[in-house]
C-alpha cells in the first residue's frame, strides 16, 4: 500500500489526488466519502493502469 496525497482543485466537485507509483501496472486508489444526504460513509475505488514508469528493458547498441 502506497499513499495518495489529497491536491487542491479549482473546480467545484473535483477532488485531485497525487501517488508516487514505483512501477508500470494496474493501480487501485480506494477511499471512503461522506456524502451529503447519505446516512455513513461511502467506500469506493477507481483502477487505473500506469505505463511509461520501467526503463527501457534493452540497452541501447553502441559501437565500439
Amino acid at each position: 500500500m502506497l499513499p495518495a496525497f489529497f491536491t487542491p482543485s479549482l473546480e467545484y466537485g473535483v477532488y485531485n489526488f497525487r501517488a508516487d507509483l514505483p512501477t508500470d501496472g494496474t493501480w487501485a486508489l480506494k477511499f471512503t466519502a461522506r456524502l451529503f444526504g447519505e446516512a455513513q460513509p461511502l467506500p469506493a475505488s477507481v483502477v487505473f493502469k500506469v505505463v511509461g514508469r520501467l526503463p527501457d528493458a534493452k540497452p541501447p547498441n553502441r559501437r565500439p
